[in-house]
């Protein structure tokens, strides 16, 4: 494999490294071969892009058509969140900015990726539902000579190839501190064993699988605490609370669920939901439901402060919009740009909560 640039960005920061060779099979999201308590892989950024950056910047985005193919806000609060950051900064910037929503469906993305391109964008700014089925779409940008940011979703082989730049998250370190806010808060219970219950984002995609990852790898030690079923909500919470509560249900007979997992939030939050419905209590006392989510959302700033979820992480739709935004702004501008940039998430607590309120509030 050809060496990549990677920027490993530090933690509630989303300025852009400076410019590391390594290989991409490497850095394996912070987690691979190394400790769970360590930051992410490398060496985060200490300092700020150069003093001229915002002015190259700022001329960069004037007047440019950038379009936007992304998940619907309608479906996803993170997702609205983020189209809305994203927009407001580009924007800001003076750039005309075309927003292609779509539920998550492949079908659907891949319509809108060719509309973007049919619009004649200067740049446009993805998130890949695989890397296999987007091959073609970013080669069609090629050939029409216009650079595709992606971001969020981790891109392999010819995929990454393709694109500019990707700006994604460590989600794999990611689901290490969602495993530690879990156990943490089983310990708290007085739980020797626990039943407990996964709801996930898409199962398909490439951070929802980097995020179960990290999760099993701490929970390896634990395995007195084990995860009986998992659940793909595909972000939805109308349907998460809908698989939790058939699960609770089917898992009476096997001694109930006493631990609840979760990509975000706001999933959480609709299993808590589900849980008070089924006659469970969602808390850290002897007997309750513990609930932990992967990435913070309004619900769970509530929920942490409520005493109802043990803790978060960040992986927040503001600092995922900033760090595309300056990657966009870079593109434009003509400067050398990492080929991926990973974003550093911290562990959120009700000890650390106050740090992190206006962040996850969205």
């Amino acid at each position: 494999m050809r060496e990549e640039n990677v920027g490993i960005v530090a933690r509630r920061r989303v300025r852009v490294a400076t410019l590391m060779a390594v290989g991409l099979s490497a850095v394996a999201f912070g987690a691979c071969g190394s400790s769970d308590d360590e930051a992410s892989t490398g060496t985060a950024a200490q300092g700020s892009t150069s003093s001229g950056s915002a002015e190259a910047s700022a001329a960069a985005l004037e007047g440019k058509r950038i379009a936007v193919v992304s998940c619907a806000g309608a479906q996803n609060p993170w997702c609205g969140a983020f189209n809305e950051d994203l927009t407001h900064g580009l924007e800001e910037g003076g750039a005309r900015v075309t927003v292609l929503e779509d539920p998550q469906d492949p079908a659907v993305r891949a319509q809108h990726f060719n509309q973007a391109l049919s619009l004649r964008p200067d740049l446009i700014v993805f998130t890949a539902l695989d890397s296999d089925s987007s091959v073609p779409l970013f080669r069609r940008a090629e050939a029409a000579g216009i650079p595709v940011v992606n971001y969020n979703q981790r891109l392999e082989g010819e995929a990454a190839e393709l694109v500019t730049a990707s700006v994604i998250w460590s989600d794999e370190e990611l689901g290490q501190a969602l495993a530690r806010n879990l156990v943490g808060g089983l310990e708290a219970a007085g739980y020797r064993e626990a039943n407990l219950l996964g709801i996930t984002g898409t199962a398909s995609l490439p951070q929802t699988r980097d995020l179960v990852r990290g999760f099993e790898s701490v929970m390896a030690r634990y395995p007195q605490y084990r995860t009986i079923s998992i659940e793909d909500s595909n972000y939805d919470p109308n349907r998460a609370a809908e698989l939790a509560s058939q699960i609770f249900a089917q898992a009476r007979a096997r001694g109930g669920i006493q631990g609840v997992w979760a990509n975000v939030d706001y999933i959480a939050a609709a299993a808590a939901g589900a849980a008070e419905q089924a006659g469970l209590r969602p808390g850290t006392r002897s007997g309750d439901l513990v609930v932990a989510a992967g990435a913070c959302a309004s619900a769970g700033v509530n929920a942490i402060r409520a005493g109802t979820q043990v803790g978060t992480g960040t992986k927040t739709p503001r600092q995922t919009a900033e760090a595309v935004t300056e990657t966009v702004d870079r593109v434009l501008a003509g400067e050398d740009v990492e080929k991926v940039t990973v974003l550093a998430p911290d562990q959120v607590t009700a000890d650390n909560l106050d740090e992190f309120v206006e962040l996850c509030s969205y």
